[in-house]
């Protein structure tokens, strides 16, 4: 979110793409990515409009997946401590949005690894943190930028 709105979606260009965004009710925004977005102020007020209008319940479907993503990325070989570090936090969005897309079928719209990123070599141990798109493909959960989504929506500016 932050990417698209500072870096090529700027709404001093783009108003009309926020305001169209804002009133799609097929775009949620989750609980955790809403508590995360903390810059720049604009996004922030934009986020925290879109999210009252935010209809997704976490139960305990959502919570048995994410419990098992996320035993998944810790036991799966593939990233260290420090990689996995930031994925165990509770509050972290990147797990519960893969969570939450799984049990509903819901398209991820990120940035995170795009076309481009896959799943560390088993024993590589990157340090890095876990890519949304990596691991939602492993959970068979679809991921596009937000021009797909615009393509999707049949929006142009």
């Amino acid at each position: 979110m932050i990417d698209a709105h500072m870096k090529w979606y700027n709404p001093e260009v783009f108003s009309k793409l926020w305001i169209e965004l804002n009133k799609r009710h097929e775009v949620q925004i989750i609980d955790y990515v809403n508590n995360e977005i903390e810059y720049p102020d604009e996004l922030v007020t934009w986020v925290k409009e879109k999210h009252q209008k935010n209809e997704i319940e976490i139960n305990e479907e959502i919570i048995s997946v994410y419990n098992k993503l996320i035993k998944w990325v810790r036991n799966c070989s593939r990233w260290s401590e420090a990689g996995f570090a930031e994925w165990q936090k509770p509050e972290k969005a990147d797990p519960w949005l893969i969570a939450i897309a799984k049990v509903n079928d819901f398209t991820i719209v990120t940035l995170d690894g795009n076309l481009r990123t896959s799943l560390p070599d088993k024993k590589s141990f990157s340090n890095k943190e876990p890519k949304i798109s990596a691991v939602a493909n492993r959970y068979e959960v679809s991921t596009i930028p937000m021009y797909e989504l615009l393509k999707e929506m049949e929006l142009s500016f």
